[in-house]
């Protein structure tokens, strides 16, 4: 992952140093490799200046001795480090101006429930619904193997399916079509009138077209060119 503003490559080229005349004991010739913070952003210029220690930059990189042995030194992986967005990118917070990071990552389960928890607060307080719910149906042989399943939700009167699957060696015998009946019938028990689901056009549209269900819209060029997101609706009353 590599930070907003970090530019991809990392280390300085064999004549660009910028120990000389700054970085105590060390020779000439040594650079910010070894014992200084090397990243190629603004941050480590900021927080230098802002702690009165030695800092420079190149049009091409930036350091900055931050302590006598530089703890902060990270010049491996400096994309994991956050950078500190410009003045620009700042914003207030209780009357005061506050500085924020931002970083681009990957798998985050933490932000993945905090989103979902922020999110479900606001879309409660909004609409006047609160009885989100997830749905799932699950399909096991007599050893508890996953033979197939289906995952989704119900939130007022709407319902929707995010995954369906079946095991290769059980596909063609109704599982997915048996699946679908239940999810229809436990989102109706909750109230739920409509079932949205999409299918990309390699998975299983007409599945979804032979089980009753509209096509309602789709999103062209996904994943890749040529290939569609085919969102259906199947309305339960």
């Amino acid at each position: 992952m590599r930070p907003w503003g970090v530019a991809e490559s990392v280390a300085p080229s064999p004549d660009e140093h910028l120990t000389t005349g700054w970085e105590p004991d060390l020779p000439a010739d040594d650079t910010l490799v070894r014992q200084a913070v090397l990243v190629h952003s603004s941050w480590p210029l900021r927080l230098a200046e802002a702690a009165g220690r030695p800092h420079r930059h190149t049009p091409r990189w930036a350091g900055a001795w931050l302590n006598d042995r530089g703890a902060l030194s990270n010049p491996v992986a400096p994309a994991r480090v956050a950078a500190v967005l410009s003045d620009d990118n700042r914003v207030s917070h209780g009357g005061a101006r506050t500085t924020l990071q931002l970083l681009v990552g990957e798998a985050d389960a933490d932000l993945d429930a905090r989103l979902s928890d922020e999110l479900d607060a606001f879309n409660s307080a909004a609409s006047g619904v609160s009885d989100q719910r997830e749905l799932t149906v699950r399909v096991t042989d007599v050893d508890g193997g996953l033979v197939a399943g289906l995952s989704g939700w119900t939130w007022g009167t709407c319902a929707g399916v995010a995954m369906v699957w079946v095991r290769e060696d059980c596909r063609q015998q109704g599982l997915g079509g048996r699946m679908m009946a239940a999810a229809e019938e436990e989102a109706g028990s909750r109230g739920c009138r409509q079932l949205l689901v999409s299918s990309f056009t390699f998975q299983a549209p007409g599945f979804y077209e032979r089980h009753g269900y509209t096509e309602i819209g789709r999103s062209p060029d996904l994943p890749v060119e040529g290939a569609a997101d085919v969102h259906f609706i199947k309305y339960l009353t």
